[in-house]
């Protein structure tokens, strides 16, 4: 698999700029899928969009000669439950406050979620046990959580997921 190395954006036109360091190729057939890259989709509505490639430089001197031309960076793995949908972040994922933090009695969790998705909020103690969880079905929005429960003093950790993202956050409870 390849890995990205190095990004950037020129400020006068807007054109990205990724760097990808591929460590192996398995074949050198024409059409055939060089690397792949996990990450967040933010391609509005399309499910692919054009990639030009620009230069490539090879560490083993050996190639005489890279061809290139363009071609299409594709989405795979796309949520299709509900219908198509791509992330589009609005306002932004994760835990946007726990306050009082410390606390000694109610605590009260901000989140922000960015899909329609089923969500979920879990505190784990130290030992990682579950010691709290509330599931939704989340829209794009924030959301507050009161954790009314009497939890023992301690260091907790919040977890905020969906589908496609994952955020932690730190709670103490003193008392």
């Amino acid at each position: 698999p390849g890995r990205i190395v190095g990004q950037s954006v020129d400020a006068t036109t807007g054109i990205r700029r990724i760097d990808i360091a591929v460590d192996s190729i398995e074949s050198y057939a024409a059409g055939v899928v060089l690397t792949s890259i996990v990450g967040d989709v933010l391609l509005g509505s399309s499910e692919s969009t054009p990639i030009t490639l620009t230069s490539v430089v090879w560490p083993d001197a050996t190639v005489e000669e890279t061809l290139t031309s363009g071609g299409m960076l594709t989405v795979e793995g796309i949520c299709e439950a509900n219908g198509t949908r791509l992330l589009s972040y609005k306002a932004g994922f994760g835990i946007s406050s726990i306050s009082p933090n410390p606390a000694s009695a109610e605590v009260r969790i901000t989140v922000e979620t960015v899909e329609e998705a089923a969500t979920t909020l879990e505190v784990y103690n130290s030992a990682g046990e579950r010691v709290y969880i509330e599931r939704w079905y989340a829209a794009s929005s924030s959301r507050e959580i009161a954790i009314r429960e009497h939890v023992a003093a301690g260091l907790y950790t919040v977890v905020l997921r969906s589908p496609a993202r994952v955020d932690v956050g730190m709670l103490m409870i003193a008392r």
